[in-house]
């Protein structure tokens, strides 16, 4: 109906929003061309919020794809507009999203200095929502360098936000933090009950992408309790997930399952 009706914002906006939904739904490739034509209809119409709003969904799907120089070019590109236009929730998002590059890349040091300056500006706007997203994010690079304490006060804070705002989206992602530092930390039985309980959760809010993380957790903690038939189970299920995602996980999801010495349930040398 835009089409015919020659409206350019409402065909970008359309499409935009149509790339969201395929994100949520698990179809990056579906998500990654509606968001390419989306952001191609805004400049052509000159909408530069319109134009910024889509980089950094672009570059998120492109992170999630693997093509992290990508995702930094955009998520750059779009702070770059509104830093000249304004917006302080915006500047935030793209300070949380530029954390998450360097969080991919292993640089920990960055991460967390772009993910503070991410958390400073949401608390100073009352971005809740975002604020339990950071939250997370924080917690998952302490629990990475072995800070388990700080990881558990940063996914428990998330933890709490998201349960006041009713997100269980950042709920799923802290309670599977817990779970991580629980089996980090040689608590196998306890990470496993606490990864089921996500899992259930996972699968009701229909989040493939958590339920296939959830998995490969479960997978490595059954594999600590020596049953390696088991979690090459799980791992193969998870496999299966983020194949159909398209996302980098399933290669090391693949590399994890021919790694297995299926007698010893323990890496091969």
């Amino acid at each position: 109906m835009y089409r015919a009706a020659r409206d350019p914002h409402g065909l970008a906006d359309t499409l935009a929003h149509a790339g969201i939904a395929c994100w949520h739904l698990g179809r990056y490739a579906d998500a990654m061309d509606h968001l390419r034509e989306a952001l191609s209809r805004y400049r052509a119409a000159g909408d530069r919020r319109g134009e910024a709003k889509t980089l950094n969904n672009l570059g998120r799907m492109q992170l999630l794809s693997g093509y992290h120089r990508d995702a930094l070019a955009a998520y750059q590109s779009s702070l770059q507009i509104f830093t000249e236009i304004g917006g302080a929730q915006n500047e935030a998002i793209l300070y949380h999203n530029i954390g998450g590059v360097y969080d991919y890349k292993g640089s920990y040091e960055e991460a967390l200095a772009a993910y503070h300056q991410a958390l400073a500006i949401y608390r100073q706007i009352g971005d809740l929502p975002n604020q339990a997203d950071v939250l997370n994010d924080i917690g998952a690079i302490y629990r990475k360098a072995e800070h388990y304490d700080e990881a558990l006060i940063h996914h428990e804070q998330a933890r709490l936000i998201a349960e006041e705002i009713g997100n269980q989206s950042q709920q799923v992602i802290a309670m599977r933090g817990v779970a991580d530092v629980c089996r980090a930390t040689g608590r196998c039985h306890e990470a496993i009950d606490q990864y089921h309980t996500v899992l259930k959760l996972a699968r009701e809010i229909g989040d493939p992408y958590e339920e296939a993380k959830t998995l490969e957790g479960i997978a490595e903690a059954t594999l600590s309790t020596r049953r390696p038939d088991a979690a090459r189970i799980l791992l193969r299920q998870a496999l299966d997930i983020f194949e159909r995602l398209g996302v980098p996980e399933a290669e090391s999801a693949r590399i994890r399952i021919e790694s297995l010495d299926p007698a010893l349930g323990r890496l091969t040398p």
